[in-house]
C-alpha cells in the first residue's frame, strides 16, 4: 500500500504502528495548516476549472517548435490558463521558464496557454507612473537599487533571456488586454502577449497608448480585426466581464491553472517557477492523465481504444463487478414499466424538436466514441440508429465508406431533417417493436438518450440481436436527463444512478434474447465539466 506517487495516500510512517496510532497521525495531518492550504487548493482548482471549460478535442493546439520537438512530442494535450496583467515582470518570467520547460519535455505543440485578465491596479491613471516612484513608494526601493546590476530582477531576467529595462512606467494595460483577447479569437493569443511584453519590458514602450498597440496589432497580422471597432468593443467588454469575475477570486498574479485536455486532471499553482518546477508541475499534470483511456471490445472481433473513458469510474466498474452474474430469469414485473404519462408516445413527439438534450462538451465525447467505433468497421458497413432525431452524432468523415445509414424514430419531419442518413422509418417501438429489416443486416446499432422511454425492453434488445450480423454491435448511450412523465417507473425512482442504471440494461441484453448477447462492457466518457455520458455495449454472440 505504501505509494510514493503524486496521489500518495501512505508512506513508510504508516508502517509497523498501531490501528490508534495511524487515525492519529491522520487527525493530526487534517487539522494542520498544511492540510488546510491543500484542499483550499483543492477547492479552489475546482472553481476555476468550472471557470474556464476545456475547449473541445476538434480544436488546434499549435505553437512554435523546432522539428526535433515535433518529433519527440507526446499525444497529451495540455490546457493553460494564466490569470495575469501583462505589466506584471515575474508573471513574463514564468511564462518564459515554462516555455522552456514545455521544449525539454518536448510538449510544446501540445499546449494551448489561454490569458485572463487580473489588474495589478486597475485605476492606473492614463498618463501612468514612473516606475522608480512606484517601487519607492510600495517596496522602499531605491532607484539606484532599482537600476544596479545586482538587482534581483535584473539577474533572473537575464539568465532567462530578458533584459528589463529600468525606465519603463507602470501604466494601465486594460486596452492591452483588450487586443489579447481579441488575438484569442484568432488563436494568435501568444504571439501578441510576446509582443506585448517585448516592447514593454525591454523596450520601455507604453502598452496603454493606441499608437503602439495598433503597432503590435499589424507586426502580428491583426491590425484589420484592431479596425473594426465593434469587434474591439466586444473584446473590452469580455475583459471587463471576466476581470469582474476573477477580482474576487485571485488577488495575486500570476497565477497557472494547468489541465490534461483528456481528463481534465491537473494542478492550480502560483508565482514565478523556475524551469526545472514547471517541468515537475508538468510531469505532475501528465501523470494525473495517465489512468484515463479503456480498450474495449468492438464490432467484428475488433478491439477499441476511447481514449476518453474512465476506466476507474463507477460506470465503468459497474459491468465487470458483476463476474459475468446473469439471473435465471428476468427480474422484473410490469409495473416496474409503467409511466407517469401512457398516452401514446408519437402524441408528444407530433411537432418536430431540433434540439440537443445534452450539453455540447457531453456531445462531443460521444461523438469521439462514435469515431472509435466506427473506424472499426468494415468497409461498406450498415448502421441503424434506433430513436432517432435530427441528429445521429456519427462521424462524418467516415460515413463515405457506409452502405446504408439508417435511421429510426417518432417524428417524420426530424427523421427528414437528418443528413446523415439514406434511409428513415417511423415507428413507436412501444406500439410495434418489430423492425422492417431483414436479419443480419447491420453491423452496429446504436440508441442514444432512450432506453429510459422502452415499456417492453426486452422485445426492442431482441430486435436489434435479430437486425444486427453475427459479431456486430450495439451501443446503448444513456445520462441522466429524462423526460420523466415518459420514462419507465423502475429508471425514474432513481435518474442519477448510473450504475444501477447500467445493471438494468444489462438485464435487457441478457434477456433479449436470452444468451444472445456477449461481450458486455460499461464505458464512462463523462467529461469533467457537463452532463454525465454513459455507454453499454454487446456484441451478437455468433
Amino acid at each position: 500500500a505504501v505509494n510514493r506517487g503524486w496521489n500518495a495516500m501512505m508512506d513508510e510512517s504508516y508502517l509497523d504502528i498501531t490501528m490508534r496510532q495511524s487515525f492519529a497521525a491522520f487527525r493530526q495531518f487534517m487539522t494542520s495548516p498544511e492540510a488546510r492550504a491543500q484542499f483550499a487548493d483543492s477547492v479552489r482548482f475546482k472553481e476555476l476549472a468550472e471557470m474556464f471549460p476545456l475547449p473541445v478535442m476538434s480544436e488546434d493546439f499549435t505553437v512554435s517548435c523546432t522539428d526535433k520537438e515535433k518529433q519527440t512530442s507526446t499525444s497529451h494535450k495540455v490546457i493553460v490558463d494564466l490569470l495575469t496583467d501583462i505589466r506584471c515582470p515575474f508573471s513574463f518570467l514564468s511564462q518564459l521558464n515554462l516555455e522552456r520547460a514545455l521544449s525539454n519535455l518536448g510538449l510544446c505543440k501540445d499546449v494551448q496557454v489561454r490569458y485572463h485578465p487580473v489588474f495589478l491596479n486597475p485605476n492606473v491613471p492614463k498618463e501612468g507612473e514612473s516606475l522608480d516612484d512606484y517601487l519607492l513608494r510600495e517596496y522602499g526601493f531605491t532607484k539606484e537599487y532599482a537600476h544596479s546590476e545586482q538587482y534581483p530582477l535584473r539577474v533572473h531576467g537575464l539568465k532567462a533571456g530578458i533584459r528589463f529595462n529600468p525606465d519603463r512606467r507602470v501604466v494601465n494595460t486594460f486596452e492591452a488586454f483588450a487586443l489579447v483577447e481579441l488575438a484569442q479569437e484568432l488563436g494568435k493569443q501568444r504571439t501578441v502577449v510576446r509582443a506585448l511584453s517585448m516592447r514593454y519590458f525591454e523596450e520601455a514602450d507604453d502598452i496603454s497608448d493606441p499608437a503602439i498597440l495598433r503597432s503590435v496589432a499589424e507586426d502580428v497580422g491583426l491590425g484589420w480585426a484592431f479596425s473594426d471597432k465593434a469587434r474591439l468593443q466586444a473584446a473590452r467588454d469580455r475583459v471587463n466581464s471576466r476581470y469582474a469575475e476573477l477580482a474576487s477570486t485571485i488577488n495575486e498574479v500570476p497565477h497557472f491553472l494547468l489541465r490534461e485536455l483528456v481528463s481534465g486532471n491537473g494542478i492550480e499553482v502560483g508565482g514565478n517557477r523556475s524551469v526545472s518546477e514547471w517541468e515537475e508541475v508538468l510531469s505532475m499534470v501528465i501523470e494525473k492523465s495517465r489512468f484515463i483511456g479503456m480498450q474495449v471490445p468492438g464490432p467484428h472481433g475488433s478491439n477499441v481504444l476511447l481514449v476518453e473513458a474512465n476506466p476507474n469510474a463507477p460506470v465503468s466498474l459497474a459491468v465487470r463487478a458483476q463476474h459475468g452474474w446473469v439471473p435465471d430469469v428476468w427480474p422484473y414485473e410490469a409495473a416496474d414499466f409503467s409511466r407517469q404519462d401512457e398516452s401514446p408516445d408519437n402524441a408528444m413527439y407530433s411537432e418536430p424538436r431540433y434540439v440537443h438534450h445534452l450539453d455540447e462538451s457531453s456531445l462531443m465525447r460521444l461523438r469521439k466514441a462514435y469515431f472509435s467505433y466506427f473506424r472499426a468497421l468494415p468497409h461498406g458497413f450498415s448502421v441503424l440508429d434506433l430513436c432517432s432525431s435530427w441528429a445521429s452524432h456519427y462521424p462524418q468523415e467516415l460515413l463515405a465508406g457506409a452502405k446504408r445509414v439508417a435511421v429510426h424514430g417518432l417524428n417524420r419531419q426530424e427523421l427528414d431533417a437528418n443528413m446523415q442518413a439514406t434511409e428513415r422509418h417511423v415507428q413507436d417501438l412501444n406500439d410495434n417493436p418489430r423492425l422492417p429489416w431483414n436479419s443480419n443486416t447491420f453491423d452496429l446499432t446504436t440508441m442514444s438518450l432512450s432506453v429510459q422511454y422502452l415499456t417492453d425492453p426486452r422485445a426492442v434488445f431482441s430486435e436489434m440481436h435479430r437486425v444486427l450480423k453475427p459479431g456486430g454491435l450495439a451501443a446503448i448511450v444513456f445520462s441522466h436527463r429524462t423526460f420523466i412523465e415518459k420514462a419507465v417507473r423502475i429508471w425514474a425512482k432513481e435518474t442519477y444512478d448510473g450504475e444501477g442504471h447500467v445493471h438494468l440494461i444489462c438485464r435487457y441484453f441478457q434477456h433479449g434474447p436470452a444468451g444472445g448477447w456477449q461481450s458486455l462492457t460499461s464505458i464512462d466518457i463523462s467529461p469533467q465539466h457537463g452532463d454525465p455520458m454513459w455507454l453499454v455495449t454487446a456484441l451478437k454472440a455468433p
